[in-house]
């Protein structure tokens, strides 16, 4: 009997060790690491928008509009005074941009601030009337297509320097080179436009 109970001790035990070795080998002990040596590279879309020639994204100064027009009888040929009426024109070239873009254009006239020359009539582009915002200012866009088929917006704003007679003091003083005249001042600002 003793050896009975030794032999079923024994298959118990060798029955225990089968049952820890299966238990043992179905758990795995890895460790997963994973490197990378490259850099990740994009091609980031290009983002330049010229007027007059000049990329707007990284002008540190005032850009100058040089295309302006009066249409007068009454004051020498390439001379503006009171009085007088006329157009603004200016291209936005955003040819090599690679992103759709949305411009906006606030303007501050006389209507805004009395020692600004010219007030503004009607602003327009070669696309099409622009959307008037509810801040005053103007916007438009230029979708991917647009750009890509190499497609350029003029703007023309219409403008005329009033003749008023309050305002004769500094008209002379204009006149006569003693001040320095502001005729007009405009914000072109550009984002890319998602649609939305």
């Amino acid at each position: 009997m003793k050896d009975n109970k030794h032999n079923i001790i024994v298959i118990i035990l060798l029955f225990l060790t089968f049952i820890s070795l299966y238990v043992l080998s179905n758990k795995t002990y890895t460790s997963y690491e994973s490197l990378v040596d490259d850099e990740i590279t994009l091609d980031i879309a290009t983002w330049k928008i010229l007027i007059e020639n000049q990329n707007i994204v990284k002008a540190t100064e005032d850009i100058k509009l040089s295309d302006i027009e009066f249409d007068n009888t009454h004051v020498a040929e390439g001379k503006v005074a009171p009085g007088s009426t006329g157009t603004i024109n200016f291209e936005i070239d955003p040819t090599t941009t690679q992103v759709a873009i949305e411009y906006n254009i606030k303007i501050d006239d006389h209507t805004v601030d009395p020692n600004i020359l010219l007030v503004v009539k009607s602003i327009s582009s070669s696309k099409g009337d622009l959307t008037k915002e509810e801040d005053g200012s103007y916007s438009g866009v230029f979708s991917l297509d647009d750009i890509k088929s190499g497609e350029n917006q003029k703007v023309s704003i219409s403008v005329e320097w009033p003749n008023d007679e309050t305002f004769n003091d500094r008209d002379s003083q204009i006149g006569l080179e003693e001040a320095e005249p502001i005729y007009l001042t405009m914000e072109l600002m550009a984002k890319q436009y998602t649609g939305v």
